[in-house]
């Protein structure tokens, strides 16, 4: 006798809103699994760090709090020592040395860096660097005063490879979702290393000699260095570029890239302006300082105290204005420092004095450290991959330095007019730099989409301009409607072919349908309703008769759409879609969607901390694919109002995964990206499960016992059917006897078999597997199944029949006309061209997962060899109409398919053929 989970979905029966379907799931979007304990504690609480991402925060927060600690106290004495002893006015002068000084480092760098990883070149420059610093102490000591200009080129030199390199070896250790939450703790540990620093200025300064800063910073870059060329931070993340991809690029093809990729231009103003401005800045700030403080004490003083009460200020903001960025959106937030920059130079055209030049410096540093730099860091991880590793490299490194240079240039040209001058030209820049990001504003969605849509296919070219696509299943194929000469055909009038809908002929149905797709009736709406989830052929003439209804078949659709099954639920999302119903609120439907998912979450969560046990990875995983087959329903369901959606589920399965998150949350209004994006988000199990339990009445199972006993009350039969044989199998004892027992007098009978395996194995008897468990546990692990679901594998072994096959037994004989596919699921079968050679070594032999009689049903041709089972064993053979319709259905045996016959051609030398 058939075992099924659910009714027939060929058959007439099965046609009512409550039918479950067999569906085309892919790979599923909830692995791999993660820790699922609660979030409490101090890391994930405060932190946002989940227990994976511990040991590469804290080795990189390290990392950047003590480079930007020596660092802080280094600056302090630099600048103060070169400005009393060159004076301001030589700056411009130095930034322009500096700037080409850095073009040829980093030109060299790069060089290297198409052998070497950055790890390996930032260790390398942190050693050298500090090796010259040390030996710079000596020259210092000497009073040799060119050592004090070479300290002032050292000084803006590391500038420039830290935010090349450090911030490339950050990148490509977290994905850009990962940014959004460890790149402002990055920035906190590097502000608090600055605080740091600069509090130990002025102690270091009265207590010894100045130059004593020299051998602290060498020193403690020395270690530093050793650090990380021990690679204690770890290898790079699979999303990385290698280290010698993309370092270069012909400077012809930019210009095509800025045009093509807004988030590539955007990324370039970004490089380019604030590095005309801040030099300019700096400049007028050490104007102002140079005339408020008379020696190089004081303004040493003045510097390390400012600078640290300043950075104190900026690391306790950075808590709150950190997140601001993530309520916005990266595109809204990217408008605070250009319209920073535009406020401090209007009140420095105003009011030039030490007071006003102090808190400017705050504001900019602040929105550069707390919004600004963690939202550019992440931008870099939107570019798309052809440009990814070029562009960190060209746009942090050339076009900076190119900033640098045309500023020192126009300080130079500028040097002897007054001070306000500067002030309106940076007005200048500034206010382009502000039109340039709200440009970028308007176009992020589409640059999003840009990188999103790089490699994969164009569906809009790929499917008829008629053809319904489903994004929870495969593209359905409309199935030629049977004729049937005695069948009547329906009139023509609508009122007449209302009965015709409910005909047991399909053909009738069909045309039927087709009256009310060209005069539209709502009389006809609820029964066209009911055919979407008839037989393919009769669905798809439905969707198209609804369709052609319009606004009048909305409140219906709608109103069906919470409690219908699956099929129907996609047959009614696509209605409204190719109705241009825009005005359909997708938010309940996703609400609904979204607590089921949640709450198979928090099962799943449950489940995954059990010890090593065959059903409940069984259970878990169909867990998964039932919340990917929710997931595509949501993803439909947006996309009757968002044309992007189908593109947004098809890229959830590449390495775009963050881009996507980031176009959705852009996208959606804030209620629908709220359920939505946990769901999609690069996070732990545990995490989603925390926030769905924030949005939703999410049930959290206590432990095992009740996440078992809410799955066994769940609307899928297969559900209820896994969670008894778990209960059978895993621990069985009296705990599980009552759901047992009322799964007993369950409609469907695979659901009856599990629990009578259960109750049996809970009172202590021996109980044999489960026919169904025994064949889906067999069956999934077979090539030809390979993709789908267990849902899906269950629905295909019932249209087959299981045989046994006895050694000797010739499975198929020589010229017998094709009419049956054979899988092999367990045993040996042997191939030979006649009988006379059944008693030697076959030309070849087939094992458990390999097919027969694939070629003969696709070419409607007689085999010519002979097939012999070698030993006992076991076939399922589905019948080649049969294997036709599910073929249809499930598009991923037919790739299954040519992936047989192709490794078949290779394994005989005639692939060339």
């Amino acid at each position: 006798m058939a075992i099924q989970f659910e009714p027939n979905p060929a058959g007439r029966a099965g046609c009512h809103y409550n039918t479950q379907r067999p569906l085309k799931i892919g790979q599923t979007l909830f692995s791999p699994r993660l820790s699922a304990r609660p979030m409490q504690g101090f890391w994930q609480r405060v932190l946002n760090i989940f227990p994976q991402e511990r040991g590469l925060a804290l080795r990189l927060g390290l990392v950047f709090l003590g480079l930007f600690l020596a660092v802080a106290f280094w600056r302090n004495y630099v600048d103060s020592a070169f400005i009393k002893r060159y004076g301001v006015q030589e700056m411009p002068f130095m930034l322009l040395l500096n700037g080409l000084l850095t073009f040829a480092i980093l030109g060299w760098l790069g060089r290297l860096g198409r052998r070497l990883d950055d790890v390996r070149l930032l260790s390398g420059f942190v050693l050298a660097y500090a090796l010259m610093v040390l030996g710079l102490y000596f020259l210092a000591g000497r009073g040799v005063s060119a050592a004090y200009a070479v300290l002032f080129q050292l000084l803006y030199l590391q500038d420039s490879v830290l935010l090349v390199y450090l911030w490339n070896i950050a990148s490509d250790r977290c994905d850009p979702r990962q940014g959004r939450r460890l790149f402002p703790l990055f920035t906190a540990a590097q502000v608090l290393g600055t605080v740091l620093g600069n509090f130990l200025t002025h102690p270091l300064q009265a207590a010894a000699d100045p130059n004593l800063s020299l051998v602290l910073f060498g020193l403690a870059w020395l270690g530093l260095g050793l650090y990380l060329a021990s690679g204690a931070l770890g290898p790079a993340q699979a999303h990385a570029a290698p280290a010698s991809a993309g370092q270069s690029m012909p400077w012809s093809r930019i210009p095509g890239l800025v045009r093509t990729y807004p988030v590539v231009r955007f990324l370039l103003v970004l490089g380019l302006v604030p590095n005309l401005l801040l030099p300019i800045f700096t400049y007028l700030f050490s104007v102002i300082a140079n005339q408020a403080f008379a020696n190089e004490a004081d303004l040493m003083s003045f510097l390390g105290l400012f600078r640290g009460a300043m950075s104190l200020a900026i690391f306790v903001a950075l808590a709150v204005a950190s997140r601001l960025y993530s309520r916005l959106g990266l595109a809204t937030a990217s408008l605070a420092q250009p319209v920073c920059f535009s406020l401090v130079f209007a009140g420095l055209g105003l009011a030039f004095n030490i007071y006003l030049a102090a808190l400017g410096q705050f504001t900019l540093r602040l929105v550069q450290q707390a919004i600004a730099g963690p939202v550019n860091k992440v931008l870099f991880g939107l570019v798309p991959t052809e440009a990814a590793r070029w562009c960190r490299v060209f746009v942090r490194g050339t076009v900076v330095k190119i900033g640098v240079l045309l500023s020192s240039l126009v300080m130079m040209l500028l040097s002897e007019a007054p001070p306000r001058l500067l002030v309106a030209v940076a007005l200048v820049l500034s206010a382009w730099w502000l039109a340039e990001t709200w440009l970028f504003r308007r176009r992020y969605q589409h640059s999003l989409k840009q990188v999103i849509a790089a490699g994969l296919p164009d569906y809009d070219r790929l499917l008829p301009a008629n053809a319904g696509y489903h994004l929870a299943d495969p593209v359905e194929m409309e199935q030629p409607s049977p004729a049937n000469e005695d069948s009547p055909a329906p009139p023509l009038d609508p009122a007449q072919a209302l009965p015709f809908l409910d005909d047991p002929d399909l053909a009738v149905r069909v045309q039927a349908a087709q009256v009310f797709a060209r005069s539209p009736d709502p009389r006809a709406i609820h029964r066209l309703l009911i055919l979407l989830d008839d037989q393919e052929a009769a669905r798809r003439a439905a969707i198209e008769a609804l369709a052609a209804a319009g606004p009048a078949a909305q409140p219906l659709l709608t109103g069906a759409l919470l409690l219908a099954s699956p099929r129907v639920q996609r047959g009614i999302l696509e209605v409204l879609r190719r109705a241009g119903l825009r005005d359909f609120d997708p938010l309940p439907f996703v609400g609904r969607q979204a607590l089921a998912v949640y709450d198979r979450l928090a099962a799943l969560a449950v489940l995954q901390r059990q010890g090593p046990s065959p059903s409940l990875a069984l259970l878990a995983t169909h867990l998964e694919q039932v919340n990917q087959r929710c997931l595509g329903l949501i993803f439909q369901a947006l996309w009757v109002r968002h044309a992007d959606m189908r593109l947004m589920y098809s890229a959830l399965r590449t390495a775009q995964t963050a881009a996507v998150v980031e176009l959705v949350e852009s996208a959606l209004s804030l209620e629908l990206a709220r359920y939505l994006v946990p769901l999609i988000d690069t996070i732990p199990l545990a995490a989603k499960v925390d926030k769905g339990r924030r949005l939703l009445p999410v049930r959290q199972p206590a432990g095992l016992v009740e996440a078992l006993n809410q799955l066994a009350h769940a609307a899928d039969p297969l559900t209820r059917a896994l969670a008894a044989f778990a209960m059978g199998q895993y621990q069985p004892g009296p705990q599980w006897l009552p759901t047992a027992a009322a799964l007993l007098f369950d409609d469907d009978q695979g659901v009856r078999w599990a629990a009578t395996f259960a109750a049996r194995r809970c009172t202590g008897r021996e109980a044999p597997l489960p026919e169904a468990i025994a064949h889906m546990d067999k069956f999934k692990g077979l090539k030809i199944f390979a993709g789908l679901s267990l849902a899906e594998i269950m629905a295909l072994v019932q249209l087959g029949r299981k045989v046994a096959l006895d050694a000797g037994q010739v499975v198929l004989g020589a010229d017998q006309p094709p009419a049956d596919l054979y899988v092999i699921v367990e045993g040996r079968v042997g191939l030979y061209r006649g009988p006379a050679d059944f008693g030697q070594a076959p030309m070849a032999e087939l094992g458990a997962g390999d097919v027969l009689g694939a070629v003969g049903l696709f070419t409607q041709s007689p085999t010519r060899l002979w097939a012999v089972a070698l030993e006992p064993g076991q076939a399922l053979v589905i019948k080649g109409n049969e294997l036709e319709e599910a073929m249809l259905l499930y598009p991923q045996i037919a790739v299954n398919l040519c992936r047989h016959l192709a490794s078949r051609l290779q394994a005989a030398g005639l692939e060339q053929a």
